[in-house]
């Protein structure tokens, strides 16, 4: 058990040294923050693509929980800051959900695969989701290439939390029902997470698509 928090408190201090060193090349701290996310997503699908022994498979889960912790604490900070956890609650309530599961994942051999398989899908679906953040904060007026990122995002996002996690879930399905119930209704909470947003970021796209087609139609008359 001190292992356990000791490789945390390793993994947090590591993540605000991440934090601070990429502070270095930009100033804004919305962005840095969505690298270092986009860093925490690499980092995982390369550590469960890779990692097969199981000494470096607890790291990796480790490393995870730290990471969520350590966001965890800058959003509970951010919070205070502001006088009202709303913004944050959402964000809050996922990592929860997050560092349960990683924590069940590391505690029990026998669910850590299929746990493990689930992040894998969750945390690549992201990875298009830091590159429209980057392109809506850094290059705010620039819509087409907003507009070109949402797209994208909306076919890599809805595959990965929708579709690939779907035929994952039926063909998993009688161990899903074997798993806590609170770790059932995280897991169908964060996929209905992902429908709302995958619903989102389609209206987003329809509604860009609408407005470009009516300018061009426009510039044609």
């Amino acid at each position: 058990m001190i292992y356990f928090f000791f490789f945390i408190l390793v993994s947090m201090f590591g993540w605000g040294a991440a934090l601070r060193f990429l502070s270095k090349f930009n100033k804004h701290v919305t962005i840095v923050k969505n690298w270092v996310h986009a860093l925490h997503a690499f980092y995982f699908v390369v550590c469960y693509k890779m990692c097969s022994s199981h000494d470096w498979i607890d790291r990796s889960i480790l490393g995870c929980i730290g990471f969520y912790t350590f966001d965890t604490l800058l959003l509970l900070h951010d919070s205070y800051k502001n006088g009202s956890m709303r913004k944050n609650a959402v964000f809050l309530i996922h990592h929860f959900i997050a560092n349960y599961g990683l924590y069940t994942a590391y505690t029990d051999v026998t669910q850590q695969s299929i746990i493990l398989h689930v992040y894998y899908l969750f945390e690549y679906s992201n990875f298009l989701l830091y590159v429209s953040y980057h392109i809506h904060k850094s290059y705010p007026d620039n819509l087409n290439a907003i507009l070109v990122s949402e797209c994208l995002q909306f076919i890599w996002y809805s595959y990965f939390r929708i579709i690939r996690f779907s035929y994952y879930f039926i063909r998993n399905f009688n161990f899903f029902l074997s798993l806590d119930f609170f770790l059932q209704f995280g897991v169908i909470l964060l996929f209905f997470m992902g429908i709302f947003w995958s619903w989102s970021l389609f209206k987003k796209c329809a509604k860009g698509l609408l407005i470009k087609n009516d300018l061009s139609a426009q510039k044609t008359n």
